[in-house]
Protein backbone atom coordinates (compact mmCIF):
# COMPACT_ATOMS: atom_id res chain seq x y z
CA UNK A 1 0.00 0.00 0.00
CA UNK A 2 1.10 3.50 -0.85
CA UNK A 3 0.20 6.80 -2.19
CA UNK A 4 -0.54 5.54 -5.65
CA UNK A 5 -2.72 3.17 -7.37
CA UNK A 6 -2.00 1.65 -10.15
CA UNK A 7 -3.90 0.49 -13.59
CA UNK A 8 -2.41 -2.07 -15.44
CA UNK A 9 -3.04 -2.41 -19.12
CA UNK A 10 -3.63 -5.75 -21.18
CA UNK A 11 -0.38 -7.01 -20.85
CA UNK A 12 1.47 -5.10 -23.19
CA UNK A 13 4.12 -3.32 -20.93
CA UNK A 14 2.39 -0.11 -20.28
CA UNK A 15 1.63 1.21 -16.93
CA UNK A 16 -0.58 4.31 -15.58
CA UNK A 17 -0.21 6.14 -12.53
CA UNK A 18 -3.06 7.74 -11.24
CA UNK A 19 -2.89 10.84 -8.06
CA UNK A 20 -6.17 10.67 -7.70
CA UNK A 21 -9.74 8.63 -8.62
CA UNK A 22 -13.58 9.69 -7.66
CA UNK A 23 -16.61 8.47 -9.12
CA UNK A 24 -19.61 10.16 -9.59
CA UNK A 25 -23.51 7.77 -9.48
CA UNK A 26 -25.56 8.54 -11.51
CA UNK A 27 -29.25 8.62 -10.29
CA UNK A 28 -31.29 6.32 -12.62
CA UNK A 29 -34.75 6.30 -10.86
CA UNK A 30 -37.67 8.86 -10.27
CA UNK A 31 -38.48 7.68 -6.25
CA UNK A 32 -35.25 6.36 -4.68
CA UNK A 33 -35.27 8.78 -1.91
CA UNK A 34 -32.76 10.86 -3.08
CA UNK A 35 -33.60 14.31 -4.83
CA UNK A 36 -31.09 13.90 -7.96
CA UNK A 37 -32.97 11.99 -10.69
CA UNK A 38 -32.53 11.34 -14.51
CA UNK A 39 -34.60 14.35 -16.25
CA UNK A 40 -32.93 13.03 -19.28
CA UNK A 41 -32.29 10.05 -21.06
CA UNK A 42 -30.09 8.23 -23.59
CA UNK A 43 -32.83 7.11 -25.86
CA UNK A 44 -34.73 4.62 -23.07
CA UNK A 45 -31.58 4.27 -21.44
CA UNK A 46 -30.10 5.79 -18.42
CA UNK A 47 -27.63 8.43 -19.39
CA UNK A 48 -24.15 7.77 -17.38
CA UNK A 49 -21.17 9.12 -19.39
CA UNK A 50 -19.79 5.60 -19.46
CA UNK A 51 -17.14 5.12 -21.67
CA UNK A 52 -17.52 1.49 -23.45
CA UNK A 53 -16.08 -0.68 -26.11
CA UNK A 54 -17.88 1.27 -28.78
CA UNK A 55 -16.93 4.38 -27.06
CA UNK A 56 -18.12 7.65 -24.92
CA UNK A 57 -21.72 7.54 -24.33
CA UNK A 58 -21.40 11.18 -24.99
CA UNK A 59 -20.42 11.05 -28.48
CA UNK A 60 -23.66 11.38 -30.22
CA UNK A 61 -25.70 12.45 -27.30
CA UNK A 62 -27.60 15.39 -28.90
CA UNK A 63 -29.53 12.95 -31.38
CA UNK A 64 -30.76 10.58 -28.83
CA UNK A 65 -31.26 12.66 -26.33
CA UNK A 66 -35.18 12.73 -24.66
CA UNK A 67 -36.74 13.77 -21.47
CA UNK A 68 -37.54 10.49 -19.37
CA UNK A 69 -40.87 8.87 -20.20
CA UNK A 70 -41.70 7.84 -16.96
CA UNK A 71 -41.31 11.67 -15.81
CA UNK A 72 -43.58 12.58 -18.66
CA UNK A 73 -46.02 9.60 -17.57
CA UNK A 74 -46.06 11.07 -14.00
CA UNK A 75 -45.03 15.05 -13.44
CA UNK A 76 -45.43 14.53 -10.05
CA UNK A 77 -42.21 13.57 -9.48
CA UNK A 78 -40.60 16.20 -10.15
CA UNK A 79 -41.61 17.09 -6.90
CA UNK A 80 -42.15 13.48 -5.23
CA UNK A 81 -38.82 11.69 -4.81
CA UNK A 82 -39.82 9.42 -1.72
CA UNK A 83 -42.68 7.29 -0.87
CA UNK A 84 -43.03 9.75 2.65
CA UNK A 85 -42.65 12.99 0.45
CA UNK A 86 -45.92 15.26 1.05
CA UNK A 87 -46.80 17.23 -2.24
CA UNK A 88 -45.72 20.59 -1.41
CA UNK A 89 -41.94 19.37 -0.82
CA UNK A 90 -39.73 21.61 -2.03
CA UNK A 91 -36.36 19.82 -1.83
CA UNK A 92 -36.71 18.71 -5.45
CA UNK A 93 -37.49 21.52 -7.02
CA UNK A 94 -34.94 23.27 -4.72
CA UNK A 95 -32.36 20.59 -5.76
CA UNK A 96 -33.26 21.31 -9.69
CA UNK A 97 -33.38 24.89 -9.82
CA UNK A 98 -29.69 25.11 -7.68
CA UNK A 99 -28.50 22.45 -10.04
CA UNK A 100 -29.55 24.87 -13.43
CA UNK A 101 -28.02 28.07 -11.61
CA UNK A 102 -25.29 27.02 -9.20
CA UNK A 103 -23.90 23.78 -10.41
CA UNK A 104 -20.47 23.86 -12.06
CA UNK A 105 -20.10 22.02 -15.59
CA UNK A 106 -17.29 21.43 -17.81
CA UNK A 107 -18.11 22.35 -21.51
CA UNK A 108 -16.58 20.67 -24.37
CA UNK A 109 -14.54 23.23 -26.18
CA UNK A 110 -16.50 22.12 -29.26
CA UNK A 111 -19.36 24.97 -28.43
CA UNK A 112 -16.66 27.22 -29.50
CA UNK A 113 -15.72 28.36 -26.09
CA UNK A 114 -12.59 27.73 -24.35
CA UNK A 115 -10.17 25.77 -25.78
CA UNK A 116 -9.30 22.22 -25.88
CA UNK A 117 -6.50 22.19 -23.38
CA UNK A 118 -9.02 24.86 -21.35
CA UNK A 119 -12.40 24.18 -21.40
CA UNK A 120 -14.79 26.68 -20.30
CA UNK A 121 -16.06 25.64 -16.53
CA UNK A 122 -18.68 27.12 -14.72
CA UNK A 123 -22.30 27.31 -14.50
CA UNK A 124 -25.15 27.22 -16.83
CA UNK A 125 -26.23 30.78 -17.12
CA UNK A 126 -22.64 32.01 -17.33
CA UNK A 127 -22.08 29.60 -20.10
CA UNK A 128 -25.06 30.82 -21.96
CA UNK A 129 -23.79 34.82 -20.93
CA UNK A 130 -20.59 33.22 -22.98
CA UNK A 131 -22.50 31.79 -26.27
CA UNK A 132 -24.78 35.13 -25.83
CA UNK A 133 -21.81 37.34 -25.82
CA UNK A 134 -19.72 35.61 -28.43
CA UNK A 135 -22.91 35.54 -30.83
CA UNK A 136 -23.39 38.98 -30.08
CA UNK A 137 -19.76 39.58 -31.18
CA UNK A 138 -19.83 37.62 -34.03
CA UNK A 139 -23.11 39.21 -35.48
CA UNK A 140 -21.22 42.69 -34.88
CA UNK A 141 -18.05 41.47 -36.81
CA UNK A 142 -20.29 40.71 -39.67
CA UNK A 143 -22.43 43.70 -39.65
CA UNK A 144 -19.50 45.77 -39.86
CA UNK A 145 -17.94 43.85 -43.11
CA UNK A 146 -21.48 44.06 -44.29
CA UNK A 147 -21.47 47.83 -44.22
CA UNK A 148 -17.33 47.97 -45.63
CA UNK A 149 -18.57 45.86 -48.36
CA UNK A 150 -21.59 48.31 -49.01
CA UNK A 151 -19.14 51.31 -49.09
CA UNK A 152 -17.64 49.38 -52.05
CA UNK A 153 -20.17 48.22 -53.91
CA UNK A 154 -21.80 51.99 -53.59
CA UNK A 155 -18.92 53.31 -55.15
CA UNK A 156 -18.13 51.01 -58.10
CA UNK A 157 -21.91 51.55 -58.33
CA UNK A 158 -21.03 55.27 -58.88
CA UNK A 159 -18.01 55.06 -60.84
CA UNK A 160 -19.81 52.69 -63.11
CA UNK A 161 -22.89 55.20 -63.25
CA UNK A 162 -20.03 58.24 -63.95
CA UNK A 163 -18.47 55.86 -66.94
CA UNK A 164 -21.52 54.83 -68.51
CA UNK A 165 -24.44 57.13 -67.61
CA UNK A 166 -26.15 59.81 -70.07
CA UNK A 167 -25.97 63.55 -68.86
CA UNK A 168 -28.95 65.21 -70.45
CA UNK A 169 -28.08 68.37 -70.80
CA UNK A 170 -24.43 68.04 -72.03
CA UNK A 171 -25.83 65.71 -74.75
CA UNK A 172 -28.91 68.79 -75.40
CA UNK A 173 -26.51 71.27 -75.99
CA UNK A 174 -24.16 68.97 -78.11
CA UNK A 175 -27.39 68.49 -80.44
CA UNK A 176 -28.00 72.10 -80.58
CA UNK A 177 -24.48 73.14 -81.37
CA UNK A 178 -24.92 70.22 -84.75
CA UNK A 179 -27.87 71.65 -85.98
CA UNK A 180 -26.62 75.09 -85.79
CA UNK A 181 -23.54 73.63 -87.99
CA UNK A 182 -25.71 71.65 -89.84
CA UNK A 183 -27.79 74.87 -90.56
CA UNK A 184 -25.19 76.52 -91.59
CA UNK A 185 -23.23 74.25 -93.89
CA UNK A 186 -26.45 74.21 -95.57
CA UNK A 187 -27.03 78.00 -95.54
CA UNK A 188 -23.13 78.11 -97.52
CA UNK A 189 -23.56 75.01 -99.71
CA UNK A 190 -26.80 76.89 -100.73
CA UNK A 191 -24.98 79.98 -101.57
CA UNK A 192 -22.22 78.25 -103.37
CA UNK A 193 -24.70 76.34 -105.69
CA UNK A 194 -26.19 79.75 -106.39
CA UNK A 195 -22.45 81.14 -107.49
CA UNK A 196 -22.05 78.03 -109.60
CA UNK A 197 -25.62 78.61 -111.62
CA UNK A 198 -24.58 82.59 -111.97
CA UNK A 199 -21.34 81.42 -113.68
CA UNK A 200 -22.99 78.47 -115.76
CA UNK A 201 -24.85 81.65 -116.77
CA UNK A 202 -22.94 83.92 -118.11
Amino acid sequence: MGGKLRVLDDGAGHTVDVNALSATQTATGLADGTPAFALFTDGANPFTGAITGVGDQTRGFASRITVNAALLNDPSKLVLYDTGTTSGDATRPTFIYNQLTSASFAFSAQTGIGGVNSPFVGDLSGYLRQVLSMQGEAASNASNLAQGQDVVVNALQQRLNDASGVNIDQEMAHLISLQTAYGANARVMTAVRDMIDSLLKM
